[in-house]
């Protein structure tokens, strides 16, 4: 097995939008040669989109169901709070952010912004 993954909302919002500069990161090999993991917050925020649509649901939902999704147990919350009180972040940055953690995965994301302040996350 290769590396641990796990993605931030904003590398499926790139991937649906054509934006995605990495698309490999999508490819059936890299998922299969890698373990690839989402927070529960991505599903939520996916989701929970306003305007979603039913097609858009249905596709959403059928690439998810491709991940293993983290427990958000005592340990991510333990971590996340300590990373909301350290770096101040927001609290669905912080559950990702300290599901990669706890997972010792790298996290995939855009926002480079945010989590770079973030020196105990690996990041892609």
């Amino acid at each position: 097995m290769g590396l641990k993954y796990l993605y931030d909302t904003n590398v499926f919002s790139d991937y649906f939008s054509d934006r995605l500069e990495d698309l490999d990161l999508f490819n059936e090999k890299f998922i299969i040669e890698n373990e690839v993991l989402i927070s529960p917050v991505v599903r939520m925020e996916l989701l929970s989109h306003p305007d979603i649509t039913d097609d858009e649901d249905k596709l959403f939902t059928e690439l998810l169901d491709n991940f293993e999704s983290v427990e958000i147990d005592f340990e991510v919350e333990k971590e996340t709070i300590l990373l909301r009180r350290k770096y101040k972040l927001k609290l669905p940055d912080a559950i990702i952010a300290a599901s990669a953690i706890i997972e010792d995965a790298v996290l995939v994301t855009n926002d480079k912004k945010d989590f770079s302040k973030v020196s105990e996350l690996k990041i892609y």
